[in-house]
């Protein structure tokens, strides 16, 4: 076989060069499905966003701002004073003075000690035992109790100050209520009795009396912030408190003075345990004086025996 024989059979069983790939043919009317179901999927999600808006804004509207706005009121009693017994010429025989507790949330405050720092000297206490009580997780705890009213707007400057970084004492709070007060000490006290610590009558004409004197507790609303401070465009709703009525009584302080002195020594010399004495007056039959010995310090109840009491 001549050698241009068998090139050209060589060449015969060579496979021809592939050729391009073919191309894809463009489906216009699988691409339109792929579009509308992205539509559709988008219109599903915006949907559920719409949905969820109109619930929030129209259906729940009102109850979510309600519930809002239950998070940020306050609501503080404003306790009754409650009202004063005097002898027969109108002097004091017991009276109610407003004091305040100073109370902290420690999650406000921001730097205990510059807060330790500052209200310490109000307050009395040195910084370091203040310290303590401003740090920690609670949202209420008594910091003084039964401070002068004068203290709390002692306070309330030296916060409105503009001098002054507000936020030092923020977190700082105070409780108003009332205690009862006996300035003749030991006088009447059998007649008058006293109050328990909720201010209550317990014994004697204070709790005989108690309804006529303790009076109706009021109460007043307002908006907090998240520092603790009253939002000052918040609406306040103001309840006034309606005031005890006073009680009068006949006895006549110089006269029940005189008797109790005698009845108190009158018992001490005869080794009673104990003595009373009554001064009616004559033609009224109005008592004027109604004296027990031993007696004791209504300021003080618990520092004697229940049976001298009354």
């Amino acid at each position: 076989m001549s050698t241009r024989t068998a090139s050209r059979a060589a060449d015969a069983r060579r496979k021809p060069p592939a050729g391009p790939p073919p191309r894809k043919t463009f489906n216009l009317s699988s691409s339109r499905r792929r579009v509308g179901a992205l539509v559709i999927a988008f219109a599903f999600i915006v949907s559920l966003f719409a949905s969820r808006l109109v619930e929030l804004q129209v259906v729940r509207g009102d109850e979510l701002a309600q519930s809002a706005l239950n998070q940020r009121l306050v609501q503080e009693q404003i306790p009754a004073t409650r009202g004063t017994i005097t002898d027969v010429d109108g002097r004091p025989l017991a009276v109610s003075v407003e004091i305040r507790d100073i109370t902290a949330d420690q999650t406000l405050v921001n730097d205990a000690a510059e807060t330790a720092a500052v209200l310490g000297p109000m307050l009395g206490m040195p910084s370091e035992d203040l310290g303590p009580l401003l740090s920690g997780e609670r949202r209420f705890i008594y910091l003084k109790k039964s401070t002068k009213p004068q203290v709390w707007r002692d306070i309330q400057a030296w916060r409105a100050d503009p001098n002054n970084d507000s936020e030092i004492l923020q977190g700082i709070f105070s409780e108003r209520r009332t205690i009862r007060e006996y300035p003749n000490g030991t006088l009447a006290a059998n007649v008058i009795g006293f109050t328990n610590d909720e201010g209550a009558g317990a014994v004697g004409l204070e709790h005989g009396l108690d309804q006529e004197l303790a009076g109706t507790s009021g109460s007043v609303s307002y908006e907090e912030a998240a520092n603790g401070a009253e939002i000052p465009t918040s609406d306040v709703t103001l309840e006034k408190p309606e005031p005890g009525s006073d009680v009068k009584l006949t006895l006549d302080a110089d006269i029940q003075e005189t008797a109790q002195r005698a009845i108190t020594q009158k018992v001490k010399d005869s080794g009673s345990d104990f003595g009373m004495v009554v001064a009616l007056e004559v033609g009224t039959g109005r008592i004027l004086a109604m004296a027990t010995g031993p007696s004791f310090n209504p300021s003080r109840p618990d520092k004697v025996d229940p049976e001298d009491w009354t």
